[in-house]
C-alpha cells in the first residue's frame, strides 16, 4: 500500500495486517469486488421513478406537479411544431399563388408583344420565364441541406 506509515490510524494498520496475509489472486478478487461501478442511465421527460419517490418524500404532491409540468411542455411543443408547420404551408400556398399571377402577366405580356410586332422581345421573355419556372419546380424536389 503506501510507503509512508507514519500517519496512519489503528485501521489502517490492521488493514495493512489483513492484506499481507491475503494470496494475490485474493488481492485482485477483492480490488475487482471493491472497484465495481454501477451506471444507470435515464432519458425522459419526466425523472426515473426512484427519483420520483425521493421527491415524493420531501412533499406528497411533487410527483403530480412534475408529471404535469412534463405533460403541459409537451403540449406546448406540439402545439409550436404545429403552428410551424401551418405557417410554412400558408406561405408556400402564397408563393403559389403570387407565381401563378406572375407567370399570367408575363404570358399576357408576351401575347401583347406579338400582337405589336416585337417578336424577339417575346421569345426571349417567354422563354426566360419558362427556365426560370421550370428551374424553380426542379430545385424544390431537391433535398434540402439543413
Amino acid at each position: 500500500m503506501s510507503a509512508d506509515l507514519t500517519n496512519q490510524t489503528p485501521l489502517d494498520k490492521n488493514l495493512e495486517e489483513v492484506l499481507s496475509e491475503l494470496t494475490e489472486e485474493t488481492k485482485k478478487e477483492l480490488f475487482v469486488a471493491l472497484s465495481e461501478t454501477k451506471l444507470s442511465s435515464f432519458s425522459g421527460p419526466i425523472p426515473h421513478p426512484e427519483i420520483l419517490k425521493g421527491y415524493k418524500d420531501v412533499d406528497p404532491s411533487f410527483p403530480e406537479r412534475i408529471i404535469s409540468m412534463a405533460e403541459r411542455e409537451q403540449k406546448s411543443r406540439i402545439a409550436l411544431a404545429e403552428k410551424r408547420e401551418e405557417e410554412s404551408q400558408r406561405i408556400a400556398r402564397r408563393g403559389q399563388i403570387f407565381g401563378g399571377i406572375l407567370a399570367m402577366l408575363i404570358i399576357i405580356s408576351c401575347v401583347l408583344l406579338v400582337l405589336f410586332g416585337a417578336h424577339t422581345v417575346a421569345i426571349a421573355i417567354g422563354t426566360t420565364t419558362i427556365i426560370a419556372i421550370s428551374a424553380i419546380f426542379v430545385l424544390q424536389t431537391l433535398p434540402s441541406r439543413r
